[in-house]
């Protein structure tokens, strides 16, 4: 393929990256260059029909930036180019599985935890927590310290300061929030690299779950708990 006009470059990088998302881009981009006879820039950055238009990776296109630059100096030495990338994106992909597939367990455990197993372990112990709370405040201090005269460790037992259990809710809720923020940025960038769009997407999916399942739990716990004072 060296030695070819830009247009058959680009159809041979789809062929060798089928499957992928960049293969899609440069068959969009072969596709505009041949059948709507588009310049190189307008094939790939046009707002309307270019190829990268739904491609928000600062990397890519700026490697493609530089890729129409090349093609104002010669075309033919940019078909060159352009194949060059496809065989080592295409190498860059079987090395990217793989790392995937080895660190499919740490990312997976890393969502998991973040959308379930934390917001359900936070929402049973603000039930534990509610449960104290009720039977701290059924317990009359001051008779106790009357008819014992005695103190613990040194303070007078007349009275215990309780934390409202509403401030725990804000508190855990506000921490489940951040794990669920920090999690996530951590899987999707062993996922997906530095891609914020992508983080987004996996943000918003992950974080309504991780507060529907919290204020869900957190409820249920509450009621049973509650039913367990005495």
């Amino acid at each position: 393929m060296e030695g070819r006009p830009a247009e058959e470059a680009f159809m041979y990088a789809s062929k060798a990256l089928e499957g992928s998302r960049m293969g899609e881009v440069f068959g969009q981009t072969g596709y505009n260059l041949l059948s709507m006879r588009m310049n190189t820039e307008d094939a790939l950055f046009d707002k309307k029909f270019g190829s990268l238009k739904h491609v928000y990776s600062d990397r890519i296109r700026a490697i493609m930036r530089l890729f129409v630059e090349g093609v104002k100096k010669s075309y033919v030495a940019a078909g060159v180019a352009i194949v060059k990338i496809a065989d080592h994106l295409k190498q860059l992909q079987e090395v990217e599985k793989g790392i995937k597939n080895a660190l499919g367990v740490l990312t997976s455990t890393l969502r998991t935890t973040a959308t379930v197993f934390a917001p359900m372990i936070a929402g049973i112990t603000l039930g534990i927590t509610k449960l104290i709370t009720t039977v701290l405040a059924g317990i009359d201090f001051e008779m106790i310290s009357e008819k014992t005269s005695e103190s613990m460790f040194g303070i007078e037992v007349h009275s215990i300061e309780t934390v409202s259990p509403e401030i725990f809710v804000l508190v855990i809720g506000i921490y489940i929030l951040q794990l669920v923020f920090l999690m996530i940025r951590f899987a999707n960038g062993i996922d997906e690299g530095d891609d914020r769009i992508q983080y987004m997407y996996s943000l918003g999916t992950s974080l309504p779950s991780a507060i529907a399942l919290f204020s869900i739990v957190t409820i249920f716990a509450m009621i049973i708990f509650q039913g367990m004072a005495p």
